[in-house]
């Protein structure tokens, strides 16, 4: 990443299906918000979008929108973001 790429403006990324990228991201402290998708499913194994060892990160919620679907969407800001 360039140096200071953090205190320069730009558009918004979008991140799918990449837990480690949003995990460095997140440490790194480079997220401004953090939209997180809930959807009604039950999984009995798989993986954990947030592994154990990571540290917490305080969270304000901006915004809730539930989905016709039961998808709930969840954008948060905060200090640590």
């Amino acid at each position: 990443m360039p140096p200071h790429a953090e205190q320069q403006p730009g558009e918004a990324i979008t991140v799918r299906a990449s837990g480690t990228l949003v995990r460095f991201l997140l440490q790194a402290g480079l997220l401004d918000e953090l939209t997180l998708f809930v959807h009604p499913v039950l999984a009995g194994a798989g993986r954990h979008q947030f592994e154990d060892g990571g540290g917490q990160v305080p969270l304000t919620l901006l915004e809730s929108r539930t989905h016709g679907n039961g998808v709930v969407a969840l954008r948060y800001s905060g200090q640590g973001l």
